[in-house]
């Protein structure tokens, strides 16, 4: 399982929860190896460029907590590109991702995603695509509802990747309906 997590606690002062947050992390990813087998794979999405947008502080913490409990964790502590990043997360079988841009590398390379949102748009990219029901927030995210949604997702995973596979088209085809709008609205206010 791929996952990524942020320092949400060093970027909102407002937001107090972080270690639960990382508690939640680290007990629902061990209840989820630990029944289902496998190893979990800290990618940092973000590598700067201050303290609090790094990743990789986090994700060292959580990948500390999981080896000393004996989940078999691979920790990434280095910036990818978001090409590597984006492959790797579609050799994942699952992705729990914090970060939205990791969960929409993962959702296009067909990975089933549970996301957990700390802004408003990670529900609603998971809305736009039908998957509403598999997002948490970090602010009440507890490691039963988690593992909960991890284990759901589990069993689920081929029908999530068919109705990847079914939606993402559509969406794709969206974007760049807009991309043209925009091109062809610019030549025309540039005279082109």
């Amino acid at each position: 399982m791929g996952l990524t997590v942020i320092d949400f606690g060093v970027q909102n002062r407002l937001f107090t929860g972080q270690q639960a947050y990382e508690d939640a992390v680290v007990d629902a990813a061990r209840t989820f190896v630990t029944r289902h087998g496998g190893a979990i794979f800290l990618f940092p999405q973000v590598c700067g460029p201050s303290r609090a947008e790094d990743d990789r502080i986090p994700s060292r913490r959580v990948a500390q907590r999981l080896t000393d409990a004996g989940v078999p964790t691979r920790l990434i502590d280095m910036p990818w590109t978001p090409d590597a990043l984006k492959s790797a997360y579609g050799q994942m079988d699952l992705f729990a991702g914090t970060r939205l841009h990791s969960n929409i590398f993962a959702l296009n390379a067909g990975t089933p995603v549970t996301a957990i949102a700390y802004y408003y748009k990670t529900y609603g990219i998971m809305q736009m695509l039908d998957l509403a029901d598999w997002v948490l927030d970090i602010r009440t995210i507890t490691a039963e509802a988690f593992a909960e949604r991890l284990d759901a997702l589990w069993l689920r995973r081929e029908e999530m990747q068919h109705h990847l596979a079914d939606t993402l088209p559509r969406i794709q085809a969206q974007a760049r309906q807009a991309a043209d709008l925009i091109r062809a609205d610019f030549a025309t206010r540039s005279g082109r």
